[in-house]
C-alpha cells in the first residue's frame, strides 16, 4: 500500500473539507453525531435483554453481563487500530468498512445460536463501532480548523 501526503490544489480546492459548503459540513456532522449516538447506546442496549438471554442460553447473570463487557472492551481497543489507520488511509477508507462490519456483527448477534457466538459478535461489533468516537473528532477537526492539530489528535 502506498502512503501519500494529501495536498490541495490551492486554498480554494473544493476537495478540502474546510472549503465545503456549510450545509454539507452540517450534514456530515449530523451523520457523525447520529452514528456516535448509535454506537454509544449500543453498549448498553442489551441490558434489558439479560434475563431473556439467561433463559435462552441457560447461563448465569455474570456470563450474560459479558455482553456489555465484550462490547466495551472492543470499543476501547478499536481506536488503537482505526485512529492511526484514518491518518494513513483517510477517514472514509476507515469509516465505510468499519460501519458495514459494525452492522454485520450486530446482525450476527441477533442470529447467534449460542452464547459464545453472541459474545464474539458483541466483541467485534464493539471494535468496529469505535470509529465513530475515535475518528469522528478528526473529521470535525478536518472540516473546521485551519491550524495543524496538536500531536495528540489523530
Amino acid at each position: 500500500v502506498d502512503i501519500f501526503l494529501v495536498t490541495w490544489d490551492g486554498p480554494d480546492d473544493p476537495a478540502n473539507p474546510q472549503n465545503w459548503a456549510t450545509g454539507k459540513k452540517f450534514l456530515v456532522m449530523i451523520i457523525l453525531c447520529v452514528n456516535t449516538f448509535c454506537v454509544t447506546i449500543g453498549s448498553a442496549d442489551v441490558s434489558p435483554a439479560i434475563n431473556r438471554v439467561k433463559l435462552q442460553y441457560g447461563i448465569s447473570t455474570e456470563v450474560a453481563t459479558l455482553m456489555l463487557t465484550f462490547y466495551v472492551f472492543g470499543w476501547a481497543t478499536g481506536p488503537l487500530i482505526f485512529s492511526p489507520a484514518s491518518e494513513i488511509f483517510g477517514r472514509n477508507s476507515v469509516y465505510r468498512p468499519t460501519w458495514a462490519l459494525f452492522v454485520l456483527f450486530n446482525l450476527g448477534c441477533g442470529l447467534s445460536s449460542n452464547i459464545t457466538s453472541l459474545l464474539i459478535c458483541r466483541l467485534f461489533a464493539g471494535v468496529f463501532s469505535s470509529t465513530a468516537t475515535a475518528v469522528g473528532f478528526g473529521s470535525a477537526y478536518d472540516m473546521f480548523h485551519r491550524t495543524p492539530p496538536p500531536p495528540f489528535v489523530s
